[in-house]
């Protein structure tokens, strides 16, 4: 009698932990599926470290950035009094917008933290971060290039130095291959450089190659995709919402200079811009993976950046 009561108790006890494992196995892929998917998505992020980012770009006290400052200066002494004019003209009218935006757009426009040093180096152009991100803007290179090493390293050059941005401009690039690569140094909430009055919040990728007539490859689909999928994930952002895009226009037509609509939170940059980018065939893609997501991130909400939490 007393066997029969432990071949009961272990025959009980083995048809439980099946049971007990399966709910848990349940549990885990309910709750922990997406971030295990998009940690496994981050990690096949190429760093600016493992492309060999030469940071002294982004260092005023670079000799790069001291030839450009000296080139500045000899400039501003040789200008006329016509061109002076001009850029009092120029700088009035960005005075204007940027008086508007903040007015109208204040939460979305305000900068929360300043970066001027990166340890003992004080950078060419401060770092500026967000308190959200709410938009993602999709753009292309248009020139196709070989080499992805090679060729970032060169368009890092061109938008630090030759652009004087200090940094490039986009935060994520897709190479032919699917490779994703992370450019802007200072990874989550910083503000780019890449659609103009519409930097701050946003995050910029570009896909590289021409898209004019020509598909995008299925494997930077994927890539992009993903790396969409990824981002709204991580800040929060739902497909379904909208989101203020600012649009410069002609005094006839606008006399602030801009105008602003509001499109979703996934869009093209020529959507708040006087540009072409993304071209027909990668902008057909982006308006798919938009509708893609809209159930997925239907009850994300923006996430804070968590510097603020204690500042």
């Amino acid at each position: 009698m007393k066997n029969l009561r432990y071949w009961i108790f272990f025959a009980l006890l083995f048809s439980f932990i099946p049971h007990t494992f399966s709910v848990t196995s349940n549990l885990l892929t309910e709750e922990n599926k997406k971030a295990l998917f998009f940690e496994t998505i981050e990690k096949k992020i190429i760093t600016r470290a493992e492309w060999w980012a030469d940071e002294n770009y982004r260092y005023l006290n670079s000799n790069e950035w001291k030839d450009i400052i000296k080139k500045q200066e000899t400039l501003s002494k040789n200008l006329t009094q016509k061109q002076i004019e001009a850029n009092e003209k120029e700088q009035k009218k960005k005075n204007g917008i940027y008086a508007y935006i903040n007015k109208y757009f204040n939460q979305d426009n305000a900068i929360v933290q300043k970066i001027s040093f990166e340890w003992v180096n004080e950078l060419a152009r401060p770092v500026e971060k967000t308190e959200y991100v709410k938009s993602i803007v999709l753009h292309h290179t248009a020139d196709e290039y070989k080499d992805s090493y090679g060729w970032i390293k060169a368009i890092y050059r061109y938008h630090s130095l030759s652009r004087q941005w200090g940094d490039i401009g986009y935060n994520y690039i897709i190479w032919y291959n699917g490779e994703i690569f992370e450019w802007r140094a200072w990874g989550d909430y910083v503000v780019w450089a890449h659609a103009l009055w519409n930097n701050r919040s946003t995050v910029g990728i570009s896909v590289m190659w021409n898209y004019s007539k020509k598909p995008i490859s299925e494997k930077q689909y994927i890539a992009l995709k993903n790396l969409v999928r990824y981002l709204a994930y991580k800040y929060g952002i739902n497909m379904n919402d909208t989101f203020p895009l600012h649009e410069e226009c002609s005094w006839k037509n606008c006399p602030l200079w801009i105008k602003t609509e509001d499109y979703y939170p996934l869009s093209g940059h020529r959507d708040g811009g006087n540009t072409s980018c993304p071209w027909d065939e990668l902008y057909k893609k982006m308006l798919q993976i938009r509708k893609d997501l809209q159930y997925e991130t239907m009850y994300y909400k923006p996430i804070k950046n968590s510097w603020m939490e204690g500042n």
